[in-house]
């Protein structure tokens, strides 16, 4: 199990090693979405790794816009917005706020640790929403993301989550750029 795990991981880290260029990029951007949400997931008590989710979300672009309708940097879809108080409509959308959307994607975090009591299922089922991961976990009778066995996109957010960590934790080691 440690070994398939270890590869959904290592495809993820090559995946991104990949496009240099377009890392190179999301690593500059980090400077200016990282700090903020540091400083709002170490006030919640929260992992500081979870700020590695807007690169997966996202690439810290505030603008982006999915097939599915999400939206902004966290990428919410209207209906979780709105449960989680963001306003959407023709003039303005707190979903491509920065600040809002990370207050929202924290407060929905913790709600999603609170059901499943595990940060990887809560990743998932902030991927691919709490519902269908309950009814996955239920129907394979386990409790571990590592066995959960659900959609590719699914699969491979939470080894995407851990790639992006180590890649732009550490920009200078694998794309030869410095901290400032």
């Amino acid at each position: 199990m440690l070994f398939r795990s270890r590869e959904r991981i290592e495809y993820e880290f090559y995946q991104f090693l990949a496009s240099e260029g377009d890392s190179i990029i999301v690593a500059k951007r980090t400077g200016r979405c990282f700090p903020p949400v540091e400083k709002e997931l170490a006030k919640a008590g929260l992992p500081d790794d979870l700020k590695y989710m807007l690169l997966v979300e996202s690439k810290c672009v505030a603008a982006a816009y999915s097939r599915k309708r999400a939206s902004g940097p966290w990428q919410f879809i209207r209906s979780t917005a709105k449960r989680f108080k963001l306003k959407s409509n023709k003039w303005r959308d707190e979903r491509r706020n920065l600040e809002l959307s990370t207050e929202a994607a924290i407060k929905y975090l913790q709600h999603l640790h609170d059901i499943f009591g595990d940060w990887f299922l809560a990743m998932a089922a902030y991927n691919a929403g709490e519902f269908k991961i309950k009814k996955k976990l239920k129907a394979q009778k386990i409790d571990d993301y590592w066995k959960l066995h659900t959609v590719r996109e699914t699969m491979r957010y939470v080894p995407r989550v851990i790639a992006a960590k180590e890649i732009f934790s550490q920009p200078e080691i694998y794309l030869g750029l410095t901290r400032e």
